[in-house]
């Protein structure tokens, strides 16, 4: 039999060993293919910025170019209204003749009534669509040339018309100034940035000809576009991160589970082994001892008769017990056990319960109870205080050397009636103090099994202890004891 069992329990672990592989195979899958996915959405996100932020500088160029025009309609009212100005006239002719286009530009001055110079200018070139779509910014071209000698453009100005178009196209980004630059030498022919300002500061620059004849072009300094980028991607980026944010936290509550599913089996696993073991070990020594009187005689000699049958009682006491703490477990999965809470007044209950573990203990043990005030109660379920406290002066014993020293101490303490039960036994390590209500959980000892169990006493203390709104702790240190500290709602 202790053959067939180490071959069962072989072949589990093999079982249990392929199954883990083969769940840390599918994480690995699954955590590759959200990297790949992270990986190509940070892949698209770039080349929609990039297309975001190209379509942002087309932008700023067209509120140049409005702004542009704006200047110049207020520089020509402003010329109108002089007194003896200098009347001319533009006119800008296309014509298509044989797969050519002929531009005809005729500019005409006159000072007096009878004074009137004109200058003619005719270029012909290939025909295309390009040239007639050219022609607005020919015509702009022309009239920079002819008003930019007589009125130069106030920069002041384009950079604030420049700063009310940006506005209303919510390029919500500092113009910081214009310089007008000859595009053939480099050289800045006229600037509205401050004195003291510094190329540093400005994070984007941006060049338009507004006169390719001339090659004369505006040179705006402004700050970054980044910023304008990212509020126009703000939707897009916090949604993307949202949906990240729930993949990565709903994998990980899955993976999380699926590892608590795992050694919640692994426990129940421990639980029947241990559970069988506890429940045959009174059950063969009670046969033993009942089929000694039946069939060896002892019955006749009273004292052996005695002796056997007290053999029996304990083991089917013992039994008992177990069953009961099973059935406790189960009756504690119904959410609609009540408690019959009374006022029980806690120092006999607590004698009372130590006087009947000392009498079943098999080694020698010494109490101490302390109670502040000496009348002192506790509002709760008598029945399951009497379990409550019962797990935890077993625990103390069975963990305790061959002397077991216990101290139980009850007072108050904020509206609080507090139960401290303390031994000086084998202790327990921090990293599994956290683990200890947790239900099937034993602190793994190794091959060494002289302290039987199967873990649910102190999960059965904890959720007890919850169901009348209180709460239980426990202070451990290994080879000092343990303290367990028990706190009920007065009322």
């Amino acid at each position: 039999m202790l053959w067939a069992k180490r071959v069962s329990l072989c072949t589990q672990n093999r079982l249990s060993h392929t199954i883990m592989l083969r769940f840390r195979k599918i994480i690995l899958l699954i955590l590759g293919g959200i990297s790949l996915l992270f990986l190509l959405n940070i892949f698209f996100l770039r080349g929609l910025w990039n297309s975001m932020e190209a379509e942002t500088r087309q932008l700023v160029d067209a509120c140049i170019e409005k702004a542009d025009a704006k200047e110049m309609q207020l520089r020509l009212t402003q010329f109108s209204k002089r007194a003896g100005h200098q009347e001319r006239s533009i006119i800008l002719n296309k014509s298509f003749d044989n797969d050519t286009l002929t531009t005809t530009q005729r500019i005409s001055s006159k000072e007096g009534a009878d004074d009137s110079v004109a200058q003619t200018r005719k270029s012909t070139e290939p025909f295309d669509l390009e040239s007639f779509e050219r022609f607005p910014q020919e015509l702009r071209s022309v009239v920079h040339q002819n008003m930019d000698s007589i009125l130069p453009v106030d920069l002041h100005r384009l950079d604030s018309l420049l700063r009310i178009e940006m506005r209303g196209k919510e390029v919500l980004s500092e113009v910081y100034g214009t310089q007008i630059v000859d595009l053939r030498t480099g050289t800045t022919l006229r600037s509205s940035l401050p004195a003291a300002w510094k190329p540093s500061t400005a994070g984007y620059v941006t060049t338009y000809t507004y006169a390719p004849a001339g090659q004369q072009a505006y040179r705006v300094w402004m700050g970054s576009l980044n910023s304008v980028v990212l509020r126009q991607m703000s939707g897009i980026l916090l949604s993307t991160l949202l949906i990240i944010l729930l993949l990565a936290i709903a994998f990980a509550y899955l993976i999380r589970t699926v590892m608590r599913q795992k050694s919640l089996e692994e426990l129940k696993d421990d639980f029947t082994n241990n559970m069988t073991h506890e429940l045959k070990t009174p059950i063969a020594v009670a046969y033993s001892a009942t089929d000694t009187l039946l069939n060896f005689r002892q019955g006749d000699d009273k004292e052996k008769r005695e002796k056997y049958l007290r053999i029996c009682l304990e083991q089917l006491s013992k039994l008992s017990g177990l069953v009961e703490q099973i059935l406790s477990m189960s009756m504690e999965r119904r959410k609609t056990v009540s408690l019959n809470k009374e006022v029980v007044e806690i120092e006999p209950f607590i004698r009372q319960w130590v006087e009947l573990h000392r009498l079943k203990a098999g080694k020698e043990v010494e109490a101490q109870v302390h109670v502040h005030p000496p009348k002192m109660t506790v509002y709760a379920d008598p029945i399951h205080l009497g379990n409550i406290l019962s797990n935890l002066i077993d625990n103390a014993i069975k963990y305790s050397p061959a002397k077991a020293m216990l101290e139980i101490v009850a007072y108050e303490e904020d509206g609080m009636s507090v139960l401290t039960v303390k031994d000086h036994g084998i202790g327990i390590e921090a990293g599994h103090q956290k683990l200890l209500f947790d239900k099937f959980y034993r602190v793994p000892t190794g091959n060494v099994h002289n302290v039987k169990g199967y873990g649910l006493g102190l999960f059965y203390v904890r959720q007890m202890v919850e169901k009348h709104g209180g709460s239980v702790g426990v202070q451990s240190k290994p080879g000092q004891g343990t303290t367990f500290t028990l706190k009920f709602p007065r009322r």
